[in-house]
C-alpha cells in the first residue's frame, strides 16, 4: 500500500493490466460510452432516407469531431494493444477505418456515404455492447 501511495504522490501510477478481467470490463464499458454511444448518436436517430444538411453535419461531428478527437483515434487510445487479442475489437477497428475512409464523402453530404457510415456507426455500438456483455458474463 505504501508503494502505491508513493507512486500517486509522485504522479506516477502503475500501468493497469488490460488482460485482468476487472480492467477488461472497465475498458469495455468505457469503449461503449466514449466510442460506441458517441459515434452512433445521430445514426440511431436518423433513418436511411432522412439526411438533411443538419443531420449530415451532426453525423460528421459524431464520427470525426468528438470532444476527445475523431472516433477512430479515441478508440485507438483506449483500446491500445488489446485489439489484437479480441476479435470483436478487431471488427470495431475495421468499421472505424471504413468510416474514416468515407470522411470526404460524408462531409460532402453524399447520401450513399451517409447511409454506409450510419450502418457502420450503429454496428460499432452494437459490437462494443456485445463485447462488454460477453465480459460481464465471464467470457474473456
Amino acid at each position: 500500500m505504501l508503494a502505491r501511495s508513493v507512486w500517486c504522490w509522485q504522479g506516477v501510477m502503475p500501468e493497469r493490466d488490460p488482460s485482468s478481467t476487472a480492467e477488461a470490463r472497465r475498458l469495455a464499458a468505457r469503449l461503449v460510452h466514449d466510442v460506441g454511444k458517441q459515434v452512433a448518436r445521430t445514426a440511431r436517430n436518423v433513418g436511411d432516407t432522412c439526411w438533411t444538411p443538419e443531420a449530415a453535419g451532426m453525423m460528421a461531428r459524431d464520427l470525426y469531431a468528438l470532444p476527445t478527437g475523431r472516433a477512430s483515434a479515441v478508440f485507438g487510445r483506449l483500446a491500445g494493444t488489446t485489439v489484437g487479442a479480441r476479435p470483436l475489437l478487431r471488427q470495431v477497428r475495421a468499421l472505424l477505418v471504413e468510416i474514416d475512409d468515407l470522411e470526404r464523402a460524408v462531409l460532402a453530404g453524399e447520401p450513399s456515404a451517409l447511409i454506409r457510415a450510419a450502418h457502420a456507426a450503429r454496428a460499432v455500438e452494437e459490437i462494443l455492447r456485445a463485447h462488454a456483455r460477453a465480459l460481464s458474463e465471464g467470457d474473456p
